[in-house]
């Protein structure tokens, strides 16, 4: 079985994204509207912020 993430990072470099890896399912409920992942950041902004959250 080929990993999930192997199969997701080209695709997201070929649409002209930077893939990162900011934890698991659980972290979803910080890229709602109004949480600290939400909106436009870069890279190294979103690796940061994730850095701080739980």
């Amino acid at each position: 079985m080929i990993p999930r993430r192997s199969l997701a990072e080209p695709l997201i470099r070929d649409i002209g994204y930077e893939p990162v890896l900011v934890g698991g399912l659980e972290m979803g409920k910080y890229l709602m509207p109004g949480t600290p992942l939400a909106g436009e950041h870069t890279p190294e902004e979103i690796r940061r912020i994730a850095g701080t959250l739980e």
